[in-house]
């Protein structure tokens, strides 16, 4: 059920309630920055995702004059393209994972050259060459498999990331509150109960505190549920 539609999954699993980590790539993208002593200044543009998702995805999305669609459609291929081109995607090639996403070259070209999205890609070039400097010095056996393309590297360093953070959010969930979950998809979790906020507040602080978890409960589907 992870490869199908969210549609699906929510018809699948019936009344529960779906937690996902906020701007959790961005999140981790700033605690790098931290961690490799990125400038403040060239970092701030992370700080701004984090905080204020909804006014960058609404700026970024309004660069989309010429694509078709509702404003909710085009703050999701904003969502997109943000996260492609942040583990790497070529966004120079007309055959890039985000010209995949952006169809409209106008378009592309509008929202590559925003600001916002000027700054991210100068504040990755510097996380990606501090990671590629701390690999190649210390024993890193297993990423170094990965140096000779550096998308697959941060895709692979933000993967563990996200799984350790939730194989320790479903732990606590089953076993300090018995709830029950129903599924793990990428960074977010269905379960059958509204969980215990705090609990998972603490857990998540622990493990990141720039991250926060976003709540949303699953009635459409309720009649489906067993």
């Amino acid at each position: 059920m992870q490869s199908c539609g969210e549609v699906v999954r929510r018809a699948a699993l019936g009344k529960c309630t779906s937690i996902d980590i906020n701007a959790s790539v961005f999140a981790y993208y700033k605690t790098l920055a931290i961690d490799y002593d990125i400038p403040r200044k060239k970092a701030a543009v992370l700080s701004m995702i984090v905080d204020q998702k909804d006014y960058v995805r609404q700026t970024l999305a309004d660069t989309l004059l010429n694509t078709n669609g509702s404003n909710e459609f085009k703050i999701k291929i904003v969502k997109t393209a943000l996260t492609s081109i942040g583990f790497g995607a070529n966004i120079n090639s007309n055959y890039s994972k985000t010209s995949d996403v952006i169809y409209n070259e106008e378009d592309r070209l509008r929202f590559l050259s925003h600001s916002i999205v000027v700054e991210l890609l100068e504040v990755y070039a510097l996380i990606t060459e501090a990671v590629k400097n701390t690999l190649n010095k210390e024993d890193h056996e297993e990423d170094k498999a990965y140096l000779k393309s550096m998308k697959s590297v941060m895709a692979y360093l933000y993967q563990q990331e996200e799984t350790r953070i939730m194989k320790k959010v479903i732990e606590a969930l089953e076993t300090e509150t018995n709830n029950e979950v129903l599924l793990w998809v990428h960074d977010g979790i269905y379960v059958k109960n509204k969980p215990d906020m705090g609990l998972l507040s603490g857990v998540l602080t622990e493990c990141n505190s720039l991250m926060k978890f976003d709540l949303e409960k699953n009635n459409k589907w309720a009649n489906l549920s067993r």
